[in-house]
Parts: C-alpha cells; structure tokens; sequence
C-alpha cells in the first residue's frame, strides 16, 4: 500500500472534524483549493504571457501531467499540496469553464489525448475579423466634354481644390484641333488659362461643346482620400456613375 492510499485510509477512518482539522493545519488542498490555485499559479501567468496570441483569436496549451508530478512531489514554484492525485485530477477537470483572466473572458477546458493531458485557454467569444481598410482614391478620371466640364467645379476649394496636386486636360475636336495641359497645378492654370481659371475654362469650352470629340480630365489628389468620399463629392457636382473612375 503507497503513503496516498494510507493517507486516504486513515483520512476515512478519521472523525470528520478530526480529519478537517488535519487537512487545514497541514495546509493540504481539496478539488476547490487546487482549482484556485490552478488558475492563480498556471493558468493566469500563462495567459498574461500569451494575451496577444488569445486577443487575435488563439489558442494556448499547457501540458497538465507534469503539473500533477510537480504538485504531488512538492514543487516550490507551484505551491499545491494535493490530498491525493485523484484529488489533483478531479481539480483539472474542475477548471473548465468560462473565466475572467488577465483582463479577458476566456474560456479554459481540460483535454486528454492519446493518454495525454492538456490544459486548453482559448478567447471565450472569437473576435470578430477586422473589418478591411477602406478602399482609397489618389486619382479621378473624368471623360466625355459635358462631364469634363462639370468636373471643372471638382477643383474648388469646397470640392477636391485642396487636396488637387496636379490636373491633366485634354481636349480635341473633330476637325483634329486640341490642347493638352500634363501635370499642372492649381496656380499653373492660372497663367496657362488666365484668372478664375476654372470659370474661364468653363465659358470657353461650353459654346464648342458640340465640336468636340474627345475631352479627358484627370485629377491627381495630393492625398489618397476614402473611395466613398470620393464618389460622394464627384456625383454631388453632377457626373454620374459610370462617367468617371479611380486609375488607382
């Protein structure tokens, strides 16, 4: 017969308030105090170790048959003195559950495989998947010469003017006349165009309309800005879809 089964036999043959008070002032630990204990000295240090692997939805795994050796041979640094190893073992199964642990709800279960033994902690409710980054815009592509003229009223500074870095315009007409201005900015047009360049480009180009055959303006943005925002300020000033896009 091992000292445990002595231990448990003379325990059983003890008076209970006997017994109790043997336990206590041994500090010997029942299924309850070596569930605490559990938590405190293993789980929670390990968790804490590894919360940003739980916070992105892992898992981590403590191997639990060494911890039954250690607590039953006397380990300093897990201060568990089991009253016997099936109590040890019915605490291990005791610690599954749901558990606020360094400062997350995590979710610890106990697990045998292969005759293995393993303490499981894994986030109580897996995070939900991060949300895309919305979608930016650095350029705009208008076309078709009413379009290009709308979008001339893009360049104010209520609309896209302060975040334009340079402005492509091109424009020909049907007996092959046209002009081109590459990478221009805001104050360029004013000497390419004359004052008020957007007002001036407009009332130029709206009596030849008819004339033309082939108008483009692009709008390189200074700084990539949400594609919804975007959209948004292009059909308030009245393009619609389908007559502009975002090259990239």
């Amino acid at each position: 017969m091992n000292s445990e089964d002595k231990f448990d036999r003379i325990y059983g043959e003890l008076p209970a308030w006997i017994a109790d008070a043997t336990i206590s002032k041994c500090g010997i630990d029942r299924r309850d105090s070596i569930i605490s204990k559990l938590i405190s000295y293993v789980v929670e240090p390990y968790a804490s170790k590894h919360k940003e692997d739980l916070s992105k939805g892992g898992k981590c795994t403590i191997e639990a048959g060494p911890l039954i050796e250690a607590a039953m041979r006397g380990w300093k640094d897990l201060p568990i003195r089991p009253l016997s190893r099936g109590e040890m073992e019915r605490a291990l199964v005791g610690i599954a559950g749901s558990r606020l642990i360094a400062g997350m709800n995590v979710k610890v279960s106990y697990l045998t495989k292969d005759g293995a033994r393993f303490i499981v902690i894994e986030p109580a409710e897996k995070p939900p998947p991060r949300p895309p980054p919305p979608a930016q815009v650095y350029d705009v592509e208008i076309w078709d010469v009413g379009n290009v003229i709308i979008g001339m009223e893009l360049l104010r500074k209520d609309k896209l003017g302060d975040n334009v870095e340079t402005v492509d315009i091109s424009v020909e007409t049907e007996d092959g006349c046209g002009f081109h201005i590459i990478k221009a900015s805001l104050d360029d047009l004013e000497w390419i165009i004359g004052e008020d360049p957007i007002n001036t480009f407009i009332s130029r180009l709206s009596p030849q309309s008819s004339l033309v055959k082939l108008a483009r303006l692009h709008i390189k943005l200074s700084t990539p800005m949400d594609k919804q925002k975007a959209e948004k300020i292009i059909t308030s000033v009245g393009i619609s879809e389908g007559n502009f896009n975002f090259p990239r």
